[in-house]
């Protein structure tokens, strides 16, 4: 397990990944990532662990996920909000090892709105939370029930994905889409990535190590957009999806990830 001292400093190295030399001041900052708050195992700890009180549902709150899914199958949640001053978002699953998927932190220069890849275990209630600037919470809730395959037998239930060695792994480009229309930047996001939970085994029974990407983030023009911390729920090479806001033709879109192996990668494009 990684020390306080590695995570500041793979906390500091994303950063200066997200900073441009001439940027301003950047909101919101990365803090160092929450081992214990993904490790949690419900809602109710997670929120205690992050120092968060308990939140109300509400109506502003967006959650969206198939009622019924294929159990092994990567399940595409889209949540995000209408509430003023949200400030940051939270993705969590109950009945699962850890109950923390993500937490992302936004700045005016992003909608509240993300969608993001999660592979469970079981059925699972999913929770959408979020932060104001005045310290109000709210949330929305949604049951996604797995069902075995079809050609499935009954122990897959207990073992969804393959059991598989590690590969050895290189970063990759990641593949950057964004499509202007209204001054705003619809962005496509795909990052090659195992996102090894650290949960399989392989066929010998042995551990298959943890490998996923902890730390995300985008920057526009030099500037912060959003930044976030992943836990082991999202699912292998993510897709993800959010909406810029105030962007032109001509704006320099980078993203940066940095992963638990304290492997990293940093992608740019222009809008277009």
């Amino acid at each position: 397990m990684q020390n306080r001292r590695e995570l500041l400093i793979r906390s500091a190295a994303l950063s200066a990944l997200l900073l441009a030399p001439t940027s301003k001041a950047q909101t919101p900052t990365q803090p160092a990532f929450n081992r214990a708050a993904f490790d949690a195992a419900s809602m109710d700890d997670v929120l205690r662990t992050l120092g968060i009180a308990k939140p109300v549902e509400s109506r502003e709150v967006r959650l969206e996920a198939p009622e019924i899914a294929e159990l092994g199958t990567t399940l595409n949640v889209g949540f995000g909000c209408t509430v003023a001053g949200a400030k940051r978002l939270l993705l969590l699953a109950d009945r699962q090892i850890g109950a923390l998927a993500a937490a992302i932190d936004v700045s005016d220069a992003v909608e509240p709105g993300f969608v993001l890849p999660l592979h469970l275990g079981q059925t699972a209630n999913l929770y959408a939370v979020v932060l104001t600037g005045d310290n109000k919470v709210f949330f929305a809730q949604r049951e996604v029930k797995l069902a075995l395959p079809l050609h499935a037998s009954h122990a897959s239930a207990t073992r969804p994905q393959a059991a598989v060695p590690a590969r050895p792994f290189k970063p990759a480009p990641m593949q950057i889409r964004a499509q202007l229309k209204s001054g705003q930047a619809q962005v496509r996001l795909r990052i090659n990535h195992p996102m090894e939970s650290g949960w399989r085994t392989d066929a010998q029974g042995r551990n298959i190590a943890a490998h996923y990407i902890t730390e995300l983030g985008a920057s526009l023009n030099g500037v912060t957009a959003w930044t976030a911390q992943l836990g082991p729920l999202i699912a292998k090479d993510p897709q993800l999806q959010f909406m810029l806001k105030n962007a032109k033709a001509g704006d320099k879109l980078a993203i940066t990830w940095l992963d638990s192996k304290g492997e990293k990668r940093s992608d740019e494009i222009s809008l277009s």
